[in-house]
């Protein structure tokens, strides 16, 4: 049997009977043999890797990454994971893929990074790219996107509490220009103030600064303080029922709250938080629906970009606005 009959049989293009090449296959596989990728790479031009671009230190990430690994698995891609930190980390990342071949890119890109800097290598190379959750702004019409309505969601927000008579608000937000807080932040604050209401911001570097309940403290502990908030993540949930709390106020007989990313933390927060919920895991398998058919060349050369509505969430955090706002 000749290597030209064996190699056709293994998957090279050319023609052989549907026995020889059982043959073959059954020979491999008492022997043991697995196919060589950096060949057929070489061979096809395509190396059936993807890199996957994100910060995995939580959970909305790590369920965006199970539902884009369940498609590239299917479809036998294999996901170069890389975490990024800082746009010099990016970067370093982004070229490391590129020089391993891969055939596409999804990336999450960092808060302090929107990426426009470093795609510019990959267009040029025609190297598909699909960002996911965080849309970058200059090259927005040549890479595809798929994510949440945050300025969409942040409006329901606005409308649940407009709906139980709150006038006054307080946001409490982490975000910076066109980054999910902020377009949630932009779109409650819109809403809320087109219906006539009032309405302050409280933005922090971090989710996890400490200056959260004091700031909280300082905004509703005043003659006319907001009988409700907004929160841009469910991560401050915490901080603001302790400041909630050390003012006396009752939520929600006192004061509503209402989060954003349904983040299990809410489910345990007394009472629970009303949130919205975001699926992560289906944006992240769209993603790579996206990214695959652009990979085999059957996706239509004009750019997708899916934004979708989350859920809300109804718990105990959300009540009619208390006898001092309340709409008459």
């Amino acid at each position: 049997m000749s290597l030209t009959t064996v190699g056709i049989a293994l998957g090279r293009p050319g023609r052989i009977s549907e026995a020889t090449r059982n043959r073959v296959l059954a020979i491999a596989d008492d022997l043991g043999y697995r196919p060589n990728r950096l060949v057929h790479g070489i061979q096809t031009g395509r190396s059936m890797a993807v890199g996957v671009l994100a910060r995995v230190d939580s959970l909305f990430n790590g369920q965006m990454f199970t539902g884009a690994h369940d498609v590239l698995a299917n479809a036998d891609y294999a996901p170069i994971v890389m975490s990024t930190t800082t746009s010099l980390n990016e970067l370093n990342r982004l070229h490391s893929l590129i020089d391993r071949r891969v055939d596409g890119i999804l990336i999450v890109p960092f808060f302090e990074a929107m990426w426009d800097e470093h795609l510019n290598e990959l267009i040029s190379r025609d190297i598909p790219v699909v960002s996911l959750d965080v849309e970058v702004q200059g090259q927005a019409n040549k890479i595809d996107f798929v994510g949440t309505d945050d300025e969409g969601a942040g409006c329901s927000a606005a409308e649940h509490l407009l709906h139980l008579g709150h006038r006054s608000a307080l946001i409490v937000t982490s975000g910076t220009a066109q980054q999910p807080p902020f377009l949630r932040q932009q779109g409650f604050a819109q809403a809320f103030l087109d219906a006539g209401g009032v309405c302050q911001t409280i933005t922090v570097p971090w989710i996890s600064s400490q200056d959260v309940c004091r700031l909280v403290c300082e905004a509703l502990d005043q003659p006319d303080s907001p009988s409700c908030i907004f929160m841009t993540t469910d991560l401050f949930g915490d901080r603001v029922y302790h400041a909630a709390g050390r003012l006396g106020l009752r939520i929600p007989e006192d004061l509503s709250v209402v989060g954003f990313s349904g983040d299990p933390v809410g489910k345990y927060l007394n009472p629970p938080l009303t949130t919205f919920h975001q699926d992560a895991f289906q944006i992240g398998r769209r993603g790579a629906e996206i990214l695959v058919g652009r990979m085999s060349g059957r996706t239509e050369a004009k750019r997708i970009r899916e934004k979708r509505r989350p859920e809300l969430v109804e718990r105990g955090s959300t009540g009619p606005a208390p006898a001092r706002q309340a709409t008459r």
